[in-house]
């Protein structure tokens, strides 16, 4: 299956093409801000043109501000909204209609279902301190999904949210930097938040993408 990776700028998402590609897959680094609507559509036309409909769709796209409520600004605010929801919106709408053409008919022999998957949190199950427009914009993320899932049940389009606890991530880093700011050790820090995962520790990427490889294969979870 060809793999599209898309990101603001090709600086990280070119090296995990050229490995990707060097074990024999197929894969494309585009640069695209998924929170601005008129680049997802742009981006949803040329996958088409390119390779066809897509079957499988991850809403991967995140940042996680870490700021008291009282100082939380506008800017962080909407910023926080427009990556973690808008983002996740643009994109599903964008590559959607395809998918629900792709559905075979009654007819026609079944075949594998499309996926769209979006990875959210544990902050859109609970709330944290000092991550209100995080947890917010989380809790926005899997209400829209639920809400697909509730609109489409009737097409091949299967939708799933994974909300996972903190991992070892570059938000995970900022949100440890943070944390340090206010006078946590880095090791204090990283403790703090591997206590707050069920797990009692810090999740690694590759389990997120295991995951991901499950509901593929395996069908969809919540």
């Amino acid at each position: 299956i060809p793999v599209v990776l898309v990101a603001r700028s090709s600086d990280g998402i070119s090296e995990l093409r050229n490995e990707i590609v060097d074990r024999g897959g197929k894969a494309f680094a585009t640069p695209c801000d998924v929170s601005v609507a008129e680049e997802a559509n742009a981006l949803a036309r040329d996958v088409l043109d390119e390779l066809g409909p897509v079957t499988i769709l991850v809403n991967n796209a995140g940042v996680a501000p870490s700021m008291k409520f009282e100082e939380t600004t506008d800017e962080m605010w909407r910023e926080t909204f427009s990556v973690n929801v808008d983002g996740a919106f643009y994109m599903t709408r964008a590559f959607l209609p395809a998918m629900l053409a792709s559905s075979p008919s009654e007819s026609t022999p079944p075949m594998p279902p499309c996926h769209v998957i979006s990875i959210a949190s544990t902050a859109a199950l609970e709330g944290f301190r000092f991550t209100a427009a995080y947890t917010a914009s989380k809790h926005a993320l899997l209400g829209m999904m639920r809400a697909l899932t509730a609109e489409y049940k009737a097409s091949n389009v299967i939708f799933s949210t994974i909300c996972p606890g903190f991992t070892r991530t570059q938000i995970l880093h900022e949100a440890i930097q943070a944390t340090m700011a206010r006078g946590k050790s880095q090791e204090k820090a990283e403790a703090l938040y591997a206590m707050l995962n069920r797990e009692g520790r810090i999740i690694e990427p590759e389990e997120i993408a295991e995951t991901v490889y499950e509901i593929i294969t395996k069908g969809n979870m919540e």
